[in-house]
């Protein structure tokens, strides 16, 4: 692997501390529409251009692939960023957002992160090892009642440009 899981978190982390400076001074953030539901904020395009110049340090034979920057060079082995994943709930001054980064290599992803500064919550899996939240190892639920089960999503916002139900998403 060209970087530890360790060397990703303290990238990630130093992402959170420039991405909780903006959400600590929202009203000064320059907030753009993309679409009606999509914004794009300072903190977004901070945030991905100090991950994509971190990660091309560490990995510079590694393409890039952000939501805000889109691709470069070299899309077989790539870092997928989105640098504020949740915006809309960043530019309202909710918690539920984060950082979300994968590294793709051969077309298989082998190392993912998630890490929600505002909350504290660092998430990291990596391929064939297994999958973290907070350094504690997770797994999934082994229930196979759907009646006992609980689901979540993050389509609500969506709910309206939806015509179909987002159990039909799973």
């Amino acid at each position: 692997m060209p970087i530890s899981l360790t060397e990703l978190e303290q990238v990630v982390r130093e992402a959170g501390t420039i991405a909780l400076t903006y959400f600590k001074d929202l009203k000064n953030v320059a907030i753009n529409k993309k679409s009606p539901r999509d914004f794009v904020t300072a903190a977004d395009v901070a945030v991905e251009a100090f991950l994509k110049e971190k990660l091309s340090q560490i990995c510079p034979e590694y393409g890039f692939w952000g939501e805000e920057s889109g691709q470069t060079a070299n899309q077989t082995n790539r870092w997928i960023v989105d640098p504020i994943d949740g915006t809309h709930s960043f530019s309202k001054g909710q918690y539920f957002w984060s950082i979300s980064v994968a590294l793709e290599i051969d077309q298989q992803l082998v190392m993912g992160v998630v890490y929600a500064p505002a909350l504290n919550d660092y998430y990291s899996a990596e391929l064939g090892k297994g999958a973290w939240k907070n350094g504690e190892l997770i797994q999934v639920s082994d229930e196979t009642s759907l009646a006992n089960s609980m689901i979540g999503t993050g389509f609500a916002c969506l709910r309206q440009y939806l015509t179909d139900n987002n159990l039909a998403r799973f």
